[in-house]
């Protein structure tokens, strides 16, 4: 189990999608907190929100 913590996305949605497929993480075991600004800001904030909301759901799925 492994913890990835991510700060400040400022609703930068391109660039937490690569960040994202960066990390080694499984979803049914490893957990992901995204700390500060999440959307204050930025090229696409309702994409952010649209990748932040599925990540919830990839997570209920690893979790069933």
């Amino acid at each position: 189990m492994s913890t990835f913590v991510v700060g400040d996305v400022h609703g930068r949605r391109a660039q937490l999608r690569s960040l994202l497929k960066l990390l080694p993480r499984d979803a049914a075991r490893d957990t992901l907190v995204l700390l500060g600004d999440l959307i204050d800001r930025g090229e696409d904030i309702p994409g952010t929100v649209s990748d932040v909301l599925s990540l919830r759901d990839d997570a209920a799925s690893g979790n069933v």
